[in-house]
């Protein structure tokens, strides 16, 4: 006999205390280039703004909206809705763009290559830790759920922007070939876009699934409008921004904010030739109907889990379905909905270990939060009518949250299961009640299944997929995919056949020779240092040859214009890297007051030339570098190089510093200013570099190793800001922990960041404070690292196996100290970002040891030093071996 646990529409709310853990990370929006708003300081008193993007151009609207913090109540974000009356000009927009699209493999096939290096760098911004924890914070602030949920959001949209850098999206376009019939004939299959599409995305998932759908649809030369739910648009706004920042054109996707009925009626006129829909799959059929057809589907369901004879792991079952259940508030696509028993279950703990787990959600840590789609009341009426069902009962829940601030219309419930024998469902009335749809489609045992995703074995998880898999109904022909190249081909493109023939192929070799034979050698400067919008120049593209047939393959166009802004960004980048580079050729006669006078004007006019306003006071002591941050992205390869190179010769270190901060030094420029700055000592710039730089190559990293391992005696000068670093942090960790104004939780917390900040900085020197840095960056590559340290002499290597063991001798001391990244945005403590984790420790002493063993057992001196690490590693080998499940496991439940 089978059991039923339904448990799917009764997770929500907790305390109004949760709002106060948003406040205590406090950054100004100027921090973040392409921010408008910080997320922690949206309020009733400072609301949020959400525009819509059109024909390249950011727009109010006659109507503005305003949404309820979901928390408290505060009318904290205004909308700009766009009325049925001004849908014209997106309409338009979509109309511009060809059916054959912005880019395919014949038409403007560098775009391939475009919205690779885009990824590349939007997924090296998310993957900055003050980026991330905006959008975790912006998240989390209209879609409350815990830090970790939001920001798990952050890091699949990262690894999907990943998986798409450099040639991957051209490789999404691949062809094929098949022989013809004659001598000189084959058939070619291309993916072809459809051109003017549209995407509409739901509120659970505010970044992840629209940026999914919206890029997907970019790589293959469409050109989308997005609507995303407007409960949470504010955070796509941002994203669009980050995008544009990241070379995105701005005319390739339009951004509207509206309710249903004005996207049915701006659909039904802009007729898109396809249409992405994430949602209810009420809607979902009358899309079907409204756009004949032309729809791929991609919505949620009633999601089952069974639990057959086999009783197994209960501890481990009991964390799984609560956290299928209940996280994010039962608010992902596939939360766990119902629960089927086997009898042999009963007689385990699993169901009081369920409601254990389900009593420690709070809304203090948004564990549990709003439900943003159903009412308390809603709820409880529908709890009460599962109750009336013959034999069913109450397991936990079921009463409203005491003492909270969720406005009425939204759900505040706590998480809530109801038992209903299997045998009450299947009778007639009660199978339609207890399967009530919240998101979409029905799920079966797996022999005989059509769903798209199903997960199978002990240890699945229905929320807890691997980050690259298709996601999406099956069994219909409307269904959509997301995250995979096989979804993006299907959802996103089409198939085209061309026929190739001898003559065409001979017709196409004499234009490639031709233009080979006329390639003139650029300059040493780029002729086009920027990225240029393309819609401007391509629109204008005309064929010279009118009447030319289909047989021709290449037509001749006209019409080669760049726009006016671009031109203008490349003309004055032109003159101020000549008046610049003549300026420098005599530093004598050069000084830092003329360089700035130059300088302001250039970003001022170029930044006011693209309408971004840097709303900074002229007066104020840190204007360059507030200009800098604001429209330095504009400046182009060649002038940011030249600027910097300006700057550490005049020795302007503030600006140095924000050229660093804000990815705005290339590449090729990474190598002199690492050894400019080493031979100048400032070592606090070169820490800046290690943080903030993922292209430190090997001579790079060999020259900041070999500086911070024997430091030049007058060295210490720029260090003492970095000791200062690390003991305020201290300080303020020691204080945290003393607060008694913190939620238990929060002390706890403090109190380990205190912990594992004293280890850090107590018995280190200042040089060897620096190499933190250098250990706990993400962005070192371990190739890298082995080949830098293979270069280092006996004297460097000593001072980095002592550093080691030192590392070594604390782990073992204080085992408590253990990584705290939930401090750094909780408390602010951003240098528990910055320690070195014991695993890291361990492959690099690895590697030294790897690359210099042979050398280095000649020296008594090491012999001295390995055997004081044998033991401290002994110790720590034989304690892991025993508390690793165990840690492991502690993880899970506290998450």
């Amino acid at each position: 006999m089978y059991r039923v646990v339904a448990s799917r529409a009764f997770r929500a709310g907790a305390p109004q205390k949760a709002f106060g853990c948003w406040c205590n990370l406090s950054r100004s929006a100027h921090t973040l280039p392409f921010a408008t708003l910080e997320a922690d300081e949206i309020s009733g008193s400072k609301p949020g703004e959400v525009y819509n993007l059109v024909q390249g151009k950011w727009t109010g609207s006659s109507n503005w909206s305003t949404l309820l913090d979901p928390l408290n109540g505060e009318q904290f974000i205004r909308i700009a809705e766009v009325g049925e009356k001004e849908i014209q000009p997106f309409v338009e927009s979509l109309s511009k763009c060809p059916k054959h699209g912005l880019h395919n493999p014949f038409k403007s096939p560098e775009r391939y290559l475009l919205y690779g290096d885009i990824s590349t760098k939007a997924a090296h911004m998310l993957s900055l830790p003050k980026v991330s924890n905006f959008f975790t914070r912006l998240i989390q602030r209209v879609s409350p759920k815990s830090y970790q949920q939001a920001l798990g959001e952050v890091q699949v949209t990262q690894k999907f922007l990943e998986n798409f850098c450099g040639d991957q999206v051209r490789f999404l376009a691949r062809s094929f070939a098949v022989p013809g019939n004659h001598l000189g004939q084959q058939s070619h299959g291309y993916r072809w876009p459809y051109g003017p599409v549209a995407i509409i995305t739901p509120f659970n998932f505010p970044l992840e699934i629209p940026v999914l759908q919206l890029m997907g649809a970019l790589y293959m030369g469409n050109k989308p409008i997005l609507k995303v739910d407007s409960k949470v648009s504010i955070v796509m706004e941002q994203m669009m921004r980050l995008l544009h920042y990241c070379g995105l054109p701005v005319e390739d996707v339009d951004f509207i904010n509206s309710d249903g009925k004005t996207m049915n009626k701006l659909l039904m006129e802009a007729n898109p030739r396809m249409t992405l829909f994430t949602g209810s799959s009420r809607v979902a059929e009358k899309l079907a109907v409204d756009l004949k057809g032309r729809v791929k589907l991609e919505d949620a369901g009633f999601d089952w889990k069974i639990l057959g004879p086999d009783v197994n792991e209960v501890d481990y079952v009991s964390w799984v379905c609560d956290q299928d259940a209940y996280a994010c508030s039962g608010q992902k696509c596939s939360a766990q909905s119902v629960l089927f028993m086997h009898e042999n279950w009963s007689s385990t703990s699993l169901l009081s270990k369920m409601k254990d787990l389900a009593d420690r959600r709070k809304l203090e840590d948004l564990t549990v939060g709003p439900v943003l789609t159903f009412t308390t009341e809603a709820m409880l009426e529908h709890m009460n009518k599962l109750l009336k069902v013959p034999g069913s009962k109450l397991l936990f829940g079921g009463e409203e949250l005491k003492n909270h601030s969720i406005p009425s219309i939204y759900g505040a419930l706590k998480p809530t299961a109801i038992f209903v024998p299997l045998e009450e469902i299947l009778k007639d009335g009660n199978y339609e009640l207890v399967t009530r749809e919240i998101f979409g489609p029905f799920q079966e045992v797996i022999g005989n299944t059509v769903n798209g995703t199903t997960y199978a074995g002990l240890r699945a998880r229905t929320t807890g997929a691997p980050q690259n898999h298709w996601f999406g109904p099956s069994g219909d022909p409307r269904g959509a995919g997301i995250g995979t190249p096989e979804a993006i081909k299907l959802v996103w493109s089409s198939h085209r056949e061309i026929i190739y023939d001898y003559v065409i192929i001979m017709t196409l070799l004499e234009v490639i020779t031709k233009a080979v034979a006329n390639h003139e050698l650029p300059g040493s400067q780029s002729e086009h240092p920027i990225i240029l919008n393309p819609d401007n120049i391509f629109l204008n593209l005309k064929p010279e040859l009118e009447g030319a047939g289909a047989a021709s393959l290449v037509n001749p166009v006209s019409g080669w214009q760049i726009s006016e802004v671009d031109t203008y960004l490349i003309d004055s980048g032109k003159k101020f890297h000549a008046k610049l580079k003549r300026k420098l050729k005599d530093t004598n006669n050069f000084d830092k007051v003329e360089f700035i006078g130059i300088l302001n004007p250039y970003l001022e006019k170029i930044g006011e030339k693209v309408g971004i306003s840097t709303r900074i006071n002229r007066s104020d002591s840190g204007y360059t570098q507030g200009l800098i941050e604001k429209v330095g992205f504009l400046m182009g390869r060649d002038v940011a190089s030249l600027v910097l190179e300006a700057c550490i010769s005049l020795r302007i270190w503030e600006l140095v510093e924000t050229l660093i901060v804000h990815g705005l030094v290339d590449h090729s420029s990474y190598s002199n200013l690492v050894m400019r700055l080493a031979t100048e000592k400032r070592s606090d710039l070169l820490c800046l570099c290690v943080k903030y730089s993922s292209d430190l190559g090997s001579s790079e990293l060999l020259c900041i190793l070999k500086y911070f391992l024997c430091p030049p005696k007058d060295a210490y000068g720029s260090m003492g800001s970095v000791r200062m670093e690390w003991e305020s942090q201290a300080l303020l960790a020691i204080e945290k922990a003393s607060d008694e104004n913190l939620s238990r939780k929060k002390l706890c917390l403090a109190k380990e960041a205190s912990i594992l900040l004293m280890v850090a900085h107590d018995g280190f020197s200042v040089s060897e404070l620096c190499l933190h840095y250098l250990l706990a960056s993400s962005n070192i590559d371990e190739v890298i690292l082995s080949s830098s340290i293979s270069k280092l002499n006996g004297k460097e290597l000593m001072g980095l196996i002592r550093y080691l063991g030192k590392w070594l001798k604390k782990f073992e001391r204080f085992p408590q100290a253990g990584p705290c990244p939930e401090a750094s945005f909780g408390l602010g403590l951003k240098a528990c970002d910055w320690v070195p984790k014991l695993e890291v420790i361990v492959q690099c002493l690895g590697l030294v040891l790897d690359e210099n063993f042979s050398s280095l057992v000649l020296l008594p001196k090491f012999q001295e030093e390995l055997r004081s690490i044998e033991g401290v590693v002994s110790t720590l080998a034989s304690e892991a071996r025993y508390c690793c499940s165990l840690a492991n496991v502690v993880k899970r439940f506290g998450s």
